[in-house]
C-alpha cells in the first residue's frame, strides 16, 4: 500500500488577526511620525488603508515586479525632505527592500522606515514569525 501524500495547505492570516497586529504597531509608527505612506503593490495599499484609519496621512504608491525587482510605475510626486513609511505585504528577498529604498533616496526622501505584513525584512513587521508564503486575507491559494 502506497503512502498517502497530503498536500500542504498554506496558512492564512485573517483580517481580525491583521487588525490586532497593526494596532500593536500603531504607537511605534506614530512615534516615528511619518509625513507620507508609500504603498508598494496592492498589499501595501490595503495595509496603508488600515494604518490610515489610525494615522491619516497622504498615501502614495508604487508597483514593483517582485521577480525582476523592477519598478513598474509610481505616483510618488515630490517626496524630497519627507519621512516616508514604506508599506508592503512582504519582500520575497532582501534585494526588493534595497531597490525600493534606493529608489526613494534618489527621489530625495529624508528617511524611510519599512512596514511589512510578513517576514523580517521590514523595520516593523506584523507577523515576523510567519513564513512569507503565508496567505493574506485578500489572497487565494
Amino acid at each position: 500500500m502506497g503512502e498517502c501524500q497530503k498536500e500542504k495547505r498554506k496558512s492564512t492570516i485573517t483580517f481580525p488577526q491583521l487588525l490586532d497586529r497593526v494596532a500593536v504597531l500603531i504607537p511605534l509608527i506614530r512615534g516615528w511620525n511619518p509625513d507620507v505612506h508609500l504603498a508598494v503593490n496592492p498589499g501595501g495599499l490595503v495595509l496603508s488603508g488600515i494604518i490610515g484609519y489610525h494615522l491619516p496621512q497622504e498615501v502614495r504608491s508604487l508597483a514593483v515586479q517582485p521577480s525582476s525587482l523592477e519598478i513598474l510605475w509610481e505616483n510618488l510626486g515630490n517626496i524630497r525632505g519627507k519621512r516616508a513609511l514604506l508599506v508592503t505585504d512582504r519582500f520575497f528577498n532582501p534585494e526588493g527592500k534595497k531597490l525600493a529604498e534606493a529608489f526613494l533616496e534618489e527621489r530625495g526622501v529624508l528617511s524611510v522606515v519599512t512596514l511589512v505584513v510578513l517576514g523580517r525584512e521590514g523595520d516593523f513587521s506584523c507577523f515576523p514569525e510567519l513564513p512569507k508564503e503565508t496567505l493574506l486575507p485578500w489572497e487565494k491559494e
